[in-house]
């Protein structure tokens, strides 16, 4: 016997517990060491990272990555901003150049020049041939 209620409270239970959670609060003590560095000292957040693991300030546990910095940045979780950042805001986003055909040979084989219609005739009639 199926119980829309029950099934109900048995996939919000799930539910919560499928989803990943923001791993700001368990690094709270990070988060401020790097707020600090990048407002007081101009630093990157990937030099805040590599700084905390390399003078073992924080465990590898403690900290979170830096894409997830980044992302918490954009997201406007931190105190910091984007032009707070040294050289995120100089960087060029990647451009994507649409590249214009060589050959203009109209919409569609109807419309193509005879000149070019006779030079592909030509070819496969030869494949024929050799083939």
């Amino acid at each position: 016997m199926y119980l829309a209620d029950t099934g109900e409270a048995v996939y919000t239970k799930n539910r919560r517990n499928s989803c990943r959670t923001f791993k700001r609060l368990q690094c709270d003590e990070f988060i401020k060491y790097t707020v600090n560095q990048i407002k007081t000292n101009s630093w990157s957040p990937d030099a805040c990272v590599g700084s905390a693991l390399s003078t073992g300030k924080f465990k590898r546990s403690e900290i979170v990555c830096t894409k997830t910095l980044y992302n918490y940045i954009d997201l406007g979780l931190l105190s910091i901003k984007n032009a707070d950042l040294p050289v995120k805001l100089r960087r060029s986003t990647k451009h994507t150049v649409v590249k214009k055909h060589k050959k203009i040979l109209g919409k569609s084989i109807s419309e193509r020049p005879t000149h070019i219609l006779i030079h592909h005739l030509k070819k496969a009639q030869m494949s024929v041939i050799m083939g």
